[in-house]
């Protein structure tokens, strides 16, 4: 008889690990802002070993003054490249193509700059697509913080080929973002890359929109730097942690999140202006890979077509992102959610640009989040898990040509597994 897989069935909140913040004093909260902004990890963790894994992913909570040296270099680069080429195609996965597929939709290419596309998948008909560009004319972007990203890697060979028969120097149209002294690094070496950019060691992929994974996509499609940079520094300065936590953007956003947690309204459903739409698909990264492991987590629901509030149930939450002057779009809806005792947080942007603020003020507020859950916020063990298992699956293929896989389906649950 085949065993049943084990499921887990109470929740992270039996375990009474849960800080309230309205429980803490003023006090407390300033000397829990002063350690995250002195990268202090114990806040997070008293394993040394986490803490030592941790230490190495804060340097995100620097903000937009991490890239500020870099932007001239980045502004040259995307200028000379508009010059010479007529695509650009941004190969990554995740956190490397997330904010810039994000930016590509929200605002699109300036004109007089290249076509800027986003390959995060290796679905035969999107590559089919990026195939039928000229591609002698197509520059691609090999994004990989690690450098061993199994379909990012795919991406790149299956392209190289392509490029290898029509010229002699296909490194030309090959651009690296990788960290220091990565397999991919040393392989744009050995091919002659156009250039490599090298990824921030300390900061991981879904903390990285403020680094070279927004700012050079920002670069190749025109938009005004100095601008994003401006909301940006702006939103670091109101989080520091001599703002009032009452005023403090992302600390209130962070204890908004928590008390409807504690509720039991753990749904963060997102309702959004068409226009920043797409932002939300990296802010449901955000949300779910920092916060959705051991047996937890707040649950991001976007895409969902907004209905009355007859259709939700009273685990909802909801974020109502806008642009100011467009609010009417979904005004009569938020006024019924808030009527039928819904919580609702509405976030107005000034304009566009404002997404480059929200970037830093959602990822504070989600390691705020990480603490008061008493979970660290920038690991993702199921995503390493299952890159581990992907590998250990396709080595098995390739001796036998079987994965090796059985499919279960629990009759009490309904649900699958593999």
């Amino acid at each position: 008889m085949q065993e049943k897989p084990f499921i887990i069935k109470k929740t992270y909140k039996d375990l009474g690990r849960i800080k309230r913040p309205k429980n803490l004093s003023e006090e407390t909260k300033k000397e829990i802002l002063e350690k995250l902004f002195q990268k202090n990890p114990e806040i997070f963790s008293s394993d040394k070993e986490i803490q030592k894994q941790i230490r190495e992913r804060l340097d995100w909570i620097e903000g937009p003054n991490y890239i500020l040296p870099k932007i001239g270099e980045l502004k040259d680069f995307a200028e000379r490249i508009k010059e010479e080429f007529l695509n650009i195609v941004w190969c990554g996965m995740g956190g490397s193509a997330l904010f810039p597929l994000v930016l590509s939709q929200i605002f699109g290419p300036k004109e007089g700059y290249p076509n800027f596309y986003v390959l995060d998948t290796n679905d035969p008909e999107n590559i089919a697509q990026i195939e039928k560009l000229p591609l002698e004319k197509t520059l691609f972007i090999i994004v990989s913080k690690s450098g061993t990203t199994i379909e990012t890697l795919s991406q790149f060979k299956y392209f190289w080929g392509k490029l290898e028969n029509l010229k002699s120097n296909p490194g030309e149209n090959f651009v690296a973002l990788t960290d220091p002294g990565s397999p991919l690094e040393n392989l744009a070496k050995e091919l002659n890359f156009r250039k490599i950019f090298h990824h921030p060691p300390f900061i991981g992929g879904r903390y990285a929109a403020l680094t070279e994974i927004g700012f050079l996509p920002a670069c190749f499609l025109g938009l005004d730097i100095n601008k994003a940079l401006y909301y940006a520094k702006n939103m670091y300065e109101v989080c520091l942690p001599d703002i009032p936590w009452g005023y403090n953007l992302s600390a209130s956003l962070a204890e908004f999140l928590m008390e409807r947690y504690i509720q039991g309204q753990d749904k963060l459903t997102f309702i959004s202006d068409p226009i920043l739409r797409p932002f939300t698909l990296w802010l449901e990264q955000l949300v779910a890979e920092s916060l959705g492991k051991e047996y937890t987590g707040i649950v991001p629901i976007v895409g969902e077509s907004p209905g009355s509030p007859t259709v939700y149930g009273t685990d909802r939450t909801f974020i109502y992102l806008t642009l100011k002057g467009r609010e009417r779009i979904y005004q009569r809806l938020i006024m019924e959610l808030r009527e039928e005792g819904f919580p609702v947080k509405t976030i107005s942007l000034e304009d566009r640009y404002e997404i480059f603020a929200e970037v830093y003020r959602w990822m504070l507020a989600v390691a705020l989040c990480g603490y008061f859950m008493s979970l660290n916020p920038f690991d993702e063990p199921d995503v390493v898990l299952t890159k581990q298992k992907t590998k250990e699956f396709l080595e098995k293929f390739k001796k036998e040509r079987d994965f090796g896989i059985e499919f279960y389906l629990d009759e009490e649950t309904n649900w699958g597994f593999f």
